[in-house]
């Protein structure tokens, strides 16, 4: 463990060092991870963007939402890599535009163990629900299918818990916290082949995949080098090697705003 926290407080300093002496700062938005490991699972794909590019890549990542806005909004980050949600409040409060994405749609279930006997959204009245922060992707797709279904949370469920991990859930079904939880559908069919005896009750909407997107003040000739090196780049072996470690298709597709406006009218709709 000291060993790690030696190699990572290293690695940090050596982005700090590159970024004073110029290059692209590379805005990596991750809730779950701390940022020096992000930083150092990601050097290998800022390593074959600065070759792509022509420039130095430093990854600059960040736990805080808040601070991570801020860096949005005074276009610190020359481009970031963040869940859709976050690309679209970085396009209204920065004018980040996404210029590619990882292969596929995101999709939420609501989820329950088998032996509950709950297979229906109307079994759900009056269980405990528990779900990610109502600001998170999945917050924002569950509370989407709920105004679809109806469903006023406060009032069908007898008790609501928040979880922040993204394998929370499945601990809090399995300690018997929560009746019913809702979780990404690639993580609840990873449980389900580890043997974890959970079945969905019914999925989200869908959205985008996590996304990169460019800062306006990138010229328009570095985005498109951007937005190709992001669409080549699972040939590379380091950027192949990251997405698999994410558990994502070695796949990247070219983005734009339009992809995004579903998901947009959803975040309005939650806030209204």
């Amino acid at each position: 463990m000291r060993a790690f926290t030696l190699i990572a407080g290293l690695w940090a300093l050596l982005l700090a060092v590159s970024a004073s002496a110029g290059g692209l700062i590379f805005g990596v938005q991750n809730f779950n991870t701390d940022p020096r490991m992000v930083a150092l699972q990601m050097r290998g794909v800022a390593s074959y963007l600065s070759g792509q590019l022509g420039q130095p890549v430093v990854v600059e990542a960040s736990k805080n939402p808040k601070l991570f806005m801020q860096g949005v909004k005074s276009h610190r980050y020359d481009f970031i890599y963040a869940p859709p949600n976050v690309t679209i409040k970085a396009e209204k409060m920065g004018g980040y535009q996404p210029v590619a994405h990882i292969h596929g749609q995101i999709v939420g279930a609501f989820v329950a163990l088998d032996q509950s006997g709950i297979k229906t959204p109307a079994q759900m009245r009056g269980k405990r629900l528990g779900m990610p922060v109502s600001t998170s992707l999945m917050g924002v797709l569950a509370d989407a299918k709920m105004r679809e279904l109806h469903i006023d949370p406060k009032t069908y469920f007898s008790k609501i818990e928040y979880f922040n991990g993204p394998d929370d859930i499945v601990y809090a079904l399995k300690l018997g916290l929560v009746d019913v939880g809702v979780t990404a559908v690639r993580l609840y069919q990873g449980w389900v082949k580890q043997g974890v005896p959970v079945h969905a009750i019914v999925d989200t909407e869908s959205s985008p995949h996590w996304t990169f997107a460019a800062s306006p003040k990138l010229s328009p000739d570095m985005r498109a080098k951007l937005a190709s090196a992001l669409v080549a780049g699972p040939k590379n072996p380091a950027m192949a090697q990251f997405l698999k470690a994410s558990g994502f298709p070695l796949q990247i597709d070219p983005a734009s705003a339009a992809d995004y406006v579903p998901l947009a009218h959803m975040m309005a709709q939650q806030q209204q």
